[in-house]
């Protein structure tokens, strides 16, 4: 089990006894980090500085809860 499947996010959710809304799903890829957020109800955060454009997000028909240029904008 790996990502996209929402099984591998209920469990590393459940894993840390919170809500899957207090959780952010971070990521450079997607159609697999993001994809696996989305499915699992977190937030989702899409990494510019990594393997992801903002090409990708013309071609894909996912949607990032956020766009971030670098994880540093994560504060």
């Amino acid at each position: 089990v790996g990502k996209p499947s929402k099984a591998i996010m209920d469990i590393a959710i459940s894993s840390l006894r919170v809500a899957a809304k207090e959780c952010l799903m971070i990521g450079d890829l997607l159609q697999y980090d993001i994809v696996a957020g989305n499915a699992a109800g977190t937030d989702t955060a899409y990494v510019l500085s990594g393997v992801g454009t903002r090409e990708d997000l013309d071609h894909f028909a996912i949607s990032p809860t956020y766009g971030i240029e670098s994880l540093e904008a994560l504060g």
